[in-house]
């Protein structure tokens, strides 16, 4: 599992999703899925803390907003 935690997104509404390899070719989505929907997230005005988690073997992405 690789996670990054950071305060410096600004508040807003957000997508994302994963891409290996430095290209789009291998890239997963919601629920892990490959060539997935992108998922979504807002960070409020005052909590900006948002930590980005993906698990290699499932592929899936997890985002939670807040300390």
């Amino acid at each position: 599992t690789f996670s990054l935690t950071t305060t410096a997104i600004a508040a807003g509404d957000y997508e994302v999703k994963v891409a290996l390899n430095d290209s789009w070719t291998i890239n997963y989505g919601a629920e892990g899925a490959r060539n997935g929907d992108n998922i979504t997230f807002s960070v409020p005005a005052n909590d900006t803390s948002v930590t980005f988690s993906f698990d290699g073997s499932t592929n899936l992405l997890t985002v939670s907003v807040g300390s």
